[in-house]
């Protein structure tokens, strides 16, 4: 598109980002149906909002309600919110490298602008592939921390690859493309909303938190570990990365533990109030049998 209708190709970019946002948001207004408490979606009928409402009372998900300043910074102190943002966070930093690889490949002077740009998209490709294929097996096998250390895994080898960097030229790209395949953030994201449904105030602001504190670090990590001048192999950047990667799984299982002993909690109040439920019905029943 570069020159075409006498517009440069980066000016293109925004174009083409602009049209497809638009009907993806409008798309998105009408699909998204908000909580069953407050929907409006018209294509929810009275029976499928009453459902979702019975079916999130039996999974004891609690209603949200709008977050005070004394509740954020109860929550913002909450320990549970800082194991979550551990693997979340390094993970994002880990993955910064893998943004290079444009880079790389006009260094090689073999490709035309057009392949530069092109190439590259077989990770974003891998990405959608990986995160479709282990979100589906894990919800299949209930089981979240096997997939999301597998995506941190692959990460983390694509990122030695890259740190050793004294490798044939195909062993890189395939680094850099085996990157996209590193994303474990969505999984991260859906359990720890599914094993915190009964602490709305922590589920709503964990993304948010996590998400301020990436933009926070990338406005200035990149720069350091991955200095324009030193590209396309950087000094510190892939070995940092590493370190970033190896946190990420470590934290990992720190979230795995904090997560059982929730639920382990959660178990133990539940048989509680049952027990509470059957003790207050026999006080009920034992005048009548008197009678």
């Amino acid at each position: 598109m570069n020159g075409r209708y006498g517009i440069p190709g980066w000016k293109w970019v925004f174009i083409i980002d602009g049209i497809i946002s638009m009907p993806v948001a409008l798309v998105g207004f009408y699909c998204l149906p908000d909580f069953p408490e407050n929907s409006r979606a018209p294509w929810l009928t009275k029976k499928d909002r009453q459902f979702a409402l019975a079916r999130a009372k039996a999974h004891k998900k609690v209603k949200p309600t709008p977050i005070t300043p004394k509740r954020f910074v109860k929550v913002f102190l909450n320990p549970k919110l800082w194991v979550f943002l551990a693997p979340y966070a390094t993970g994002c930093l880990g993955n910064i490298g893998f943004n290079y690889f444009t880079l790389y490949l006009k260094s090689l002077g073999k490709f035309t602008i057009q392949q530069v740009n092109l190439i590259p998209t077989a990770s974003y490709g891998l990405t959608f592939l990986t995160l479709l294929i282990s979100s589906s097996l894990s919800d299949y096998f209930r089981n979240r921390i096997f997939f999301i250390t597998t995506h941190q895994i692959i990460g983390l080898t694509a990122t030695i690859l890259l740190a050793i960097w004294k490798l044939p030229e195909a062993a890189i790209i395939f680094a850099y493309i085996l990157g996209g395949a590193a994303s474990c953030q969505p999984l991260l994201i859906s359990w720890f909303a599914e094993s915190f449904q009964d602490e709305p105030d922590l589920k709503g602001i964990n993304i948010g938190t996590g998400n301020t504190m990436i933009y926070c670090l990338t406005a200035f990590l990149p720069l350091g570990l991955f200095p324009s001048k030193e590209a396309p192999h950087f000094k510190y950047g892939y070995k940092i990365s590493v370190a970033f990667w190896v946190v990420s799984a470590s934290a990992n299982f720190l979230l795995y533990f904090y997560i059982r002993n929730h639920k382990k909690t959660q178990a133990e109040r539940s048989a509680a109030e049952k027990q509470e439920e059957v003790e207050f019905t026999d006080e009920k029943i034992q005048p009548v049998q008197s009678l």
